[in-house]
């Protein structure tokens, strides 16, 4: 009988301390949030990563973000990669519980994303959010033998291709696939911007204050975007996929400017594309650098690029000694 008591007693007190705790979570929750941030992230991204201030609140339905910033490897010109002064969310905590997250509001004010390649020139192209990504896989690869290497990479290309497959089979049936879906009622920009570049030849973009509401909402007799069951909400990436839609919208510069990145991006993921032609066409598309690197580039053929060997080693030569000229900022 005495050890049932103890026993009761204890669980009682255990569940006292988990209430207090809980209760309490507001004035513990966002500092142990931000220590495991700071200490965790550098690890991952072998890049310097610090968050200011973190804020949340499960009773309100609060998370806030203030003072992050991201930087580049050190092999990049660009120093700092991303940086955000304020990210405010305001969601109904039950529904992080049901197939549906309901996001309120997000405020997000000055953010900043840098997407840099470097290495166009030399054709071999290094995106820095791509090296950020890997950075961890990158480490572990160094330690692999050619053997091994070479094996892990071709079945992570394998499975990049199924992926794909999936998705585009997906996307031709309208659905979108299993996950979490996410419905925002509203989604607020302010004094945001992006910077695209290569080769230290970097275009700020400034994006204009501009707001998005309903994003994922099924409205009456409507069947939810991008979706052909009906069902409300979006998945994460198909959030994503709006919200840029919006962005490119606010701001037709980030398409133009994105346009010079993506293909050197699938290069670089899957080996796509003629390197020489990518080289062009990015250079074509950065600022004010459009007219003179169109100039500069367009005598260089894409036979000369793609030819290997010396004409390859030439070529290079060639685009970076024409991009050397350029210095439209």
């Amino acid at each position: 009988m005495k050890i049932l008591k103890r026993i009761l007693k204890f669980l009682l007190w255990t569940f006292a301390l988990l209430a207090i705790v809980l209760l309490l979570h507001p004035l513990w929750a966002g500092t142990v949030a931000r220590w495991c941030a700071n200490s965790i992230v550098p690890g991952i991204t072998k890049t310097e990563f610090n968050i200011k201030k973190i804020y949340v609140n499960l009773f309100s339905g609060r998370f806030e973000v203030e003072g992050c910033e991201l930087a580049n490897p050190t092999n990049y010109l660009t120093r700092t990669a991303f940086k955000l002064d304020r990210l405010a969310v305001r969601f109904d905590t039950l529904s992080a519980l049901s197939d549906t997250i309901r996001i309120r509001e997000i405020d997000i004010e000055g953010a900043n994303a840098a997407c840099v390649l470097e290495g166009l020139t030399a054709l071999d192209p290094h995106l820095n959010f791509l090296d950020i990504a890997n950075a961890k896989e990158n480490e572990a690869l160094a330690q692999m033998s050619k053997d091994e290497k070479e094996a892990y990479l071709k079945q992570k290309k394998e499975e990049r291709a199924k992926q794909k497959k999936e998705k585009e089979e997906l996307a031709k049936q309208k659905k979108q696939g299993p996950g979490k879906r996410v419905v925002i009622d509203k989604l607020s920009i302010k004094d945001c911007g992006a910077e695209i570049g290569f080769d230290g030849a970097v275009a700020p973009i400034p994006i204009p204050s501009f707001t998005l509401t309903d994003i994922g909402k099924k409205h009456d007799g409507e069947k939810s975007s991008k979706d052909s069951s009906g069902d409300e909400g979006l998945t994460i990436e198909n959030t994503w996929y709006e919200v840029w839609e919006g962005l490119k919208k606010a701001e037709p510069a980030l398409a133009t400017a994105w346009s010079a990145i993506a293909k050197p991006v699938d290069w670089i993921l899957d080996g796509a594309g003629d390197i020489g032609e990518i080289a062009g066409s990015a250079a074509k598309a950065i600022g004010k650098a459009g007219a003179a690197a169109a100039e500069a580039v367009g005598g260089i053929t894409t036979d000369a690029l793609s030819a290997g060997g010396d004409a390859a080693k030439k070529a290079g030569k060639a685009i970076g000694g024409a991009l050397d000229k350029i210095n439209p900022f």
